[in-house]
């Protein structure tokens, strides 16, 4: 994983846009700085095993409806995200427990 973080690292800038040429050398792992919300770092806490969470890849599916339209649903770090096609720049986020639940719970 740090070889991916230095990898992307020379590529990105510190405010998050990209760069055309890679830097001539890394910058340390330790100087790169990651920025979560409050929500999101007591979540993570919480978690029995929380680099775990932070290694599983992004997954994504899409549900189509019979008009063409769709819903995506996205799992990152332990967080769906739900976006439906014909609320354009709409999403909603919630807890990936909390949607299974209600999913098997119907």
């Amino acid at each position: 994983m740090t070889e991916d973080v230095l990898f992307a690292d020379r590529w990105m800038n510190k405010n998050g846009s990209m760069r055309s040429t890679p830097l001539k050398k890394n910058r340390k792992i330790s100087e790169i700085e990651f920025f979560m919300t409050e929500n999101e770092l007591q979540r993570i806490k919480k978690e029995k095993d929380p680099i775990r969470m932070l290694e599983r890849p992004k997954e994504q599916m899409t549900v189509y409806r019979s008009d063409g339209t769709y819903i995506t649903l996205e799992t990152e770090n332990g967080q769906v995200i739900i976006k439906d096609s014909t609320e354009k720049n709409s999403y909603r986020i919630v807890d990936a427990d909390y949607f299974i639940h209600h999913i098997v719970r119907g």
